[in-house]
């Protein structure tokens, strides 16, 4: 998620904001470091209990509070239900509703959140003109200790074979969505899957699925999780990404588009 907003602090108008951040992770990176410059002020209260992160909010007399988590990991959303602003809004790390009065507002789009879908959200909904992601993913730190980047060759693909791809986590693939693709192996001949599923036990059960959907095992082809600085690499390898259904693709598929590789979706009424 820092990878689609770490630029955005920047910007804000100085003269009329005074900007400060609240890290929930105990996390140093080129995201974090980009965020820090960006702002007046920046506090990790990683480890602080909810009343205390409250109780910092209030000293530090914020007006308008905006959560960048919602109910995903990290999240802290005990801390919203105090009420240390007057203000308090929701955007990007999860773009559904919280259901809770204690979020006034959910800062979206016209396509995150269609408008005859906005009786869904208990926020008011408040759409920016364009997108809603406006920051492109930074190089490696110096230094880091990475893996060789993946490449054709060491996943045993050949040189024009047709690549498919979905980098979403394994838990958002459904039996039907799975079938689907599997349909699109059998009317392209030759075509692979790439996949990122590290598990063994996902990976059979995946194989035995495509073998009863009358497609060789083989043409899955699983990676594992790639560091966000070699996913632009990852990207190159594949074609066309195949999104999931149910729950689609959030960081990762805006992360696919910023690196090149074209996605194809399907606009319904559940997540996102």
């Amino acid at each position: 998620m820092g990878s689609l907003i770490h630029g955005l602090f920047a910007h804000h108008d100085r003269e009329r904001f005074e900007v400060f951040a609240y890290g929930l992770a105990d996390r140093h990176d080129a995201y974090t470091a980009s965020v820090q410059a960006g702002v007046d002020h920046f506090t990790v209260v990683f480890g602080w209990s909810h009343r205390q992160i409250a109780e910092r909010i209030r000293s530090d007399r914020i007006d308008v509070l905006i959560d960048l988590m919602g109910h995903t990991h990290h999240s802290r959303p005990a801390v919203l239900a105090m009420r240390p602003a007057p203000l308090q809004l929701l955007v990007l790390g999860y773009p559904g509703t919280m259901g809770a009065s204690w979020i006034d507002g959910l800062i979206a789009d016209a396509w995150l959140i269609p408008p005859e879908l906005e009786h869904g959200y208990s926020e008011r909904v408040h759409r920016l003109p364009h997108g809603f992601v406006c920051s492109a993913p930074l190089p490696a730190d110096p230094g880091e200790d990475l893996p060789p980047s993946p490449s054709r060759a060491a996943l045993g693909l050949e040189p024009g074979q047709l690549v498919y791809a979905c980098f979403n986590r394994p838990d958002k693939f459904d039996p039907q969505r799975f079938d689907a693709w599997m349909a699109v192996l059998q009317a392209v001949p030759g075509s692979v899957l790439l996949l990122v599923v590290p598990q063994p036990a996902s990976q059979r059960r995946l194989r035995e699925r495509a073998r009863a959907c009358g497609v060789e095992p083989g043409r899955l082809i699983f990676v594992a999780k790639t560091p966000a600085a070699q996913f632009a690499d990852l990207c190159r390898l594949a074609d066309l990404f195949l999104d999931t259904a149910r729950y689609g693709a959030g960081a990762t598929g805006a992360m696919a588009l910023q690196a090149g590789l074209p996605l194809l979706t399907c606009p319904a009424e559940s997540f996102v």
